[in-house]
């Protein structure tokens, strides 16, 4: 497998093109993918604790012959980029890097090109993340359950932001006058469907907060307070169902 990063040069016209490919990995079974976080690339699995990182540079046409790449620096986060550390140095003609994990876990790694005047270009974040699971595939179950949950906890904010819905939903739902009896139990019911339409797989919807009065569990004044109960619930259930 092979990805190819294209950094934008901060300094200069140089422009490299590194071409970055794993020796050895196992893609992920059908059904059983890593997915990336936007904005991040693939996570690549492998089963050996020693691998290859190949790089490639295109010839510059940059006219300024300082900013001629004069070697390769490679970089390794062990703690998800909370800290990048040198991983090795190399010649552009040489071609790969040859990188030897202590432990199974999750690997990023980045790839800069030095000038001649020591000027470094290339990017901040991962040019490609490797998971080695040398010990077997717990570790990539236990990663991709870890990344669910980020991209739960990232699609949370809109997903629970029922503004977004148009006013006629709003009002189908008893939802378009905060003063309104049914208004606390709609937004409920109208978060309840958009998780639904999100793929949420169970949904609980709560009537009735705990204590001794507003509370569907009355035993001591049920004409007075249930049928307030009723009617805050009977157009939300309505529009959800």
């Amino acid at each position: 497998m092979s990805v190819s990063v294209f950094h934008r040069c901060p300094v200069g016209r140089l422009a490299a093109l590194l071409l970055i490919a794993v020796v050895g990995f196992v893609p992920p079974a059908a059904g059983q993918g890593l997915p990336a976080a936007p904005g991040m690339p693939e996570l690549v699995r492998t089963k050996h604790r020693t691998f290859a990182i190949p790089f490639r540079l295109p010839k510059s046409q940059d006219p300024d012959a300082d900013a001629a790449p004069q070697k390769i620096v490679l970089d390794v986060s062990k703690d998800l980029g909370g800290a990048w550390q040198p991983a090795g140095e190399a010649a552009p003609a040489k071609g790969s890097f040859t990188y030897t994990a202590d432990a199974d876990g999750e690997y990023w790694f980045r790839l800069r090109a030095v000038d001649r005047k020591g000027r470094m270009r290339g990017g901040e974040g991962p040019d490609m993340r490797v998971l080695v699971d040398a010990a077997g595939p717990r570790l990539a179950a236990r990663v991709s359950g870890y990344e669910l949950a980020a991209k739960m906890q990232l699609s949370a904010p809109e997903a629970f932001d029922v503004m977004r819905e148009p006013e006629s939903a709003h009002k189908a739902y008893g939802l378009d006058n905060p003063d309104k009896a049914t208004a606390d139990f709609a937004k409920r019911c109208l978060l309840a469907t958009r998780l639904i339409e999100r793929g949420v797989r169970f949904v609980q919807v709560w009537s009735g907060p705990e204590g001794a009065v507003n509370n569907w569990d009355n035993h001591g004044n049920i004409p007075t307070q249930l049928p307030p109960m009723a009617r805050s619930i009977d157009q939300p259930i309505a529009a959800l169902l």
